[in-house]
């Protein structure tokens, strides 16, 4: 039995279920439309995200341009963030890992692919939760 059959059987699909959709009221997280959840896992929907993920915006690529190889690999543009977005895109990151943390669930899988990222928006980064698990420590 690994550690997410626990926490699904120990919690219970409901209680996982609310958590998901409490967290996804914060601004920094990613709004969650349906959530899917049984004895296996949980699977969350969202609105798609045409600015794409924080590694399209590393990359200068759209999330529909082509295949993954062709949009991350090694011939693939990539730009520099200047030392004030760094800060601000870590800041961003880690108030909401601390609010996911804060409320009883770990984030599971963090990188730059599930962050995703809108400049126009006054908070440009979004995590997106599909990756939690309950704490139990």
């Amino acid at each position: 039995e690994n550690f997410f059959d626990f926490c699904i059987h120990s919690s219970g699909e409901s209680e996982i279920k609310i958590k998901l959709f409490f967290i996804s009221w914060h601004p920094l997280i990613v709004p969650i439309d349906e959530i899917y959840a049984n004895e296996t896992g949980t699977l969350t929907v969202c609105r798609f995200y045409t600015k794409g993920s924080l590694k399209d915006y590393i990359h200068q690529t759209k999330p529909t341009n082509s295949a993954y190889w062709k949009r991350y690999g090694r011939k693939s543009l990539s730009r520099v963030c200047d030392l004030n977005q760094i800060k601000n895109f870590g800041r961003q990151i880690l108030e909401a890992l601390n609010f996911i943390y804060d409320n009883g669930l770990v984030y599971g899988h963090l990188h730059s692919g599930n962050i995703l990222f809108d400049l126009d928006q006054a908070l440009p980064i979004k995590l997106l939760v599909g990756f939690v698990y309950n704490l139990y420590f």
